[in-house]
């Protein structure tokens, strides 16, 4: 049960990929591990599993973080997120566009502020990640979806540090997180997206086929480590 650990970590996404390698590496290293997911697929003493769909906006506002004090630290991890509908603009599904919004921004910042609402008065280290990526950065035809939502997560990394600065808000740490490119199961999605809908799909063939993607269970290791020791880095978006 969580009540006899003393690090506490929230996962969104936990069912695959980057957000199942990374539960699995916080358990190892004694946390009790709430993920956050439409499905269920870790059965460990050390998990618990809320079934949440994060497009479900309704759903999320009605999600209250569970009380803890007597804990080391307690952690927030917004690993989940969608693709969307891959296509050029003027040909976009508009229930993909409300749904990818609320995914990978809309449900994040819920979270985020009942996060902090919930555990500010809290004496343990807080640390909240979100997972990036270099789509933020830089326009994709076709992605319209996922750069734009993602670059809005990005900003909001940097923008709730500056609350936290300028309110003085004591013991938390907020990192935007770019894993790289990542064997998972939104690459084979982009693999599988038609030509005429993106026009860099076969550069992305080749990293699979040439073996440039990244294991899931790699990068969770990095993500551990700035987890493990939040205040040894300085900048808020980092790459692992």
């Amino acid at each position: 049960m969580a009540d006899s650990h003393k690090k506490v970590a929230f996962v969104t996404g936990s069912s695959r990929g980057i957000g199942k390698s990374l539960t699995g590496t916080l358990i190892r290293n004694g946390y009790f591990v709430i993920g956050i997911a439409r499905k269920q697929t870790i059965n460990q003493p050390s998990y618990s599993h809320i079934t949440l769909d994060l497009s479900d906006i309704n759903a999320v506002l009605n999600f209250s973080f569970p009380p803890y004090e007597d804990v080391e630290k307690l952690v927030l991890v917004n690993n989940a997120a969608t693709l969307g509908h891959v296509a050029h603009t003027g040909y976009l599904d508009n229930t993909a566009i409300h749904t990818t919004i609320s995914v990978n921004l809309t449900a994040p910042l819920i979270l985020i502020n009942k996060f902090v609402s919930s555990y500010h008065e809290n004496n343990a280290e807080k640390v909240i990640i979100n997972i990036s990526t270099g789509a933020a950065f830089h326009p994709v035809d076709g992605w319209l979806l996922y750069c734009s939502s993602k670059a809005g997560l990005e900003m909001a990394t940097h923008v709730v540090n500056e609350d936290f600065r300028a309110t003085e808000t004591k013991n938390f740490y907020v990192f935007s997180v770019l894993p790289g490119i990542v064997d998972t199961d939104m690459q084979r999605e982009i693999r599988n997206v038609p030509k005429t809908h993106f026009s860099r799909r076969e550069e992305f063939v080749g990293y699979k086929q040439s073996g440039q993607l990244r294991h899931p269970d790699e990068v969770a290791e990095k993500i551990y480590e700035i987890i493990d020791k939040p205040y040894l880095y300085s900048e808020e978006t980092l790459r692992v």
